[in-house]
């Protein structure tokens, strides 16, 4: 049996400026932290960051722009480098699209989803 030391925490934060899923210890795989910040289902929010996490431990290093997809009729989901919605903290924000498969940036998007991205908050 192979003993494996997980070094790296989800933290969920719920709070008035909204919610935020976000890794602390990708430091460590030097890669930035990664966060969700969308009213999410908490396991399924889980569950994203748990097979991003596998991607990096394999050697996968995420950037800014670069694109995840989760289910295959759906587009995918991108990494914004920006702030973190509760902190100064740079990382990259996983942009997930709505049930209509509209992103924040797209005319007619949800708004719950459209809170996840402003332009404002990207990293130039």
């Amino acid at each position: 049996m192979v003993k494996t030391e997980k070094d790296w925490i989800i933290h969920a934060v719920f709070s008035e400026e909204g919610y935020s899923f976000h890794t602390h210890g990708l430091d460590k795989k030097n890669h930035k932290e990664i966060e969700i910040a969308l009213s999410i289902d908490p396991s399924s929010a889980a569950g994203i960051l748990h097979k991003i996490v596998a991607d990096i431990e394999k050697g996968k290093v995420y950037k800014d722009k670069d694109t995840i997809r989760f289910k295959e009729e759906g587009p995918d989901a991108v990494f914004v480098e920006t702030k973190g919605k509760l902190s100064e903290d740079i990382l990259l924000r996983l942009v997930l699209p709505d049930k209509n498969n509209k992103m924040p940036w797209d005319e007619g998007c949800e708004e719950g989803f459209k809170d996840q991205y402003k332009e404002e908050t990207e990293c130039q």
